[in-house]
Formats: structure tokens, sequence, C-alpha cells
């Protein structure tokens, strides 16, 4: 996640003072105060911009809560971090909320679509003891249908659940 810290105060005036910061900072009330201090220590700062493809920052946040998340989000594995974007895309979670996600409710079928996935669901007994039942005659395009109609969702990496 890259932030650009923008002092407000020559903003207003029509001059651009600010800086792009990187998160996590490692430790970050020293290296912030180092940051405010490069940009003039201004009393009101606000994000101008950002670059962060799991989380929408918005101008007035709490850097501190971003550096928090942005820490979690390095602690994760590259599985894990496609959960978390999947539940954080799901709705608006405050940064709290995202950091206390428990990544084990959402299942995550990497590199299938929703026809693979009933394909798998059939085949590990989800619908029932159908073993000696003949794939031909089972329609997955339509039970694909279902499940993305009940939770399930089909993004370019993969297939997610939340349940």
């Amino acid at each position: 996640m890259r932030i650009y810290i923008t002092n407000l105060k020559p903003y207003d005036n029509g001059k651009l003072q600010g800086e792009w910061v990187t998160l996590p900072l490692e430790d970050f009330n020293n290296d912030f105060k180092a940051i405010l201090k490069r940009i003039g220590n201004p009393k009101e700062y606000y994000i101008s911009d950002y670059e962060c493809e799991y989380y929408p920052v918005g101008k007035y946040a709490d850097v501190e809560d971003l550096n928090r998340l942005a820490q979690h989000y390095n602690s994760l594995d590259q599985i894990d971090q496609l959960r978390l974007n999947f539940f954080i895309q799901k709705q608006t979670y405050d940064i709290d909320d995202i950091i206390m996600c428990d990544l084990g409710y959402i299942d995550f079928y990497q590199g299938m679509s929703l026809e693979d996935v009933a394909r798998d669901l059939f085949g590990q007994g989800y619908f029932g003891d159908m073993a000696y039942f003949p794939c031909d005659y089972i329609d997955f395009k339509a039970i694909a249908k279902d499940l993305g109609h009940n939770g399930y969702v089909q993004t370019d990496k993969g297939v997610f659940y939340y349940n």
C-alpha cells in the first residue's frame, strides 16, 4: 500500500507539498513524525492519492490504522490475501473488522469456474450420495448458476464462498 500524504495548508494556497509513503512503516510513530516533518509539520494533512489493490483508501483515513492493515495484509500468504481481498470487496468494513476476519470461513477454489466447483462438489458428495449416477446426465451449468445465486462468486482468480 502506498499513500500520498499532502500538507493541507500549502495545498489550499495552490502548492502541492507532500510525500509518497509505503506502508507498513516499521516504527510507525517515529517514521510518521519524520514524514510529517519533511512535508512541513502540518497540523492538517490528507491522503491525496493512493495505490492499493486491496483497500479503498479515503482522503482522511487514519494513517496508523492503514499501517496496521498493511502489516496484517503483508503477514498473510498469497491465498489468504486473496481471501481477504474478497472479504473487503464484499462489503465495506472498518479496518478492525478486516484484521479480525476469520479467513477460515471463506472457501477459495483457486483457478476454478463455477461449473468446475459444481463438478467438484458433486464428486465430494455435496448433493448427496450419487457415486454411481452417470455424470453425463448432470447439468453442471445449471448447478453452477444455482451456486452463483447462493453466494458463490466467480472471479478471475477462482471462486469464493463466504459461509
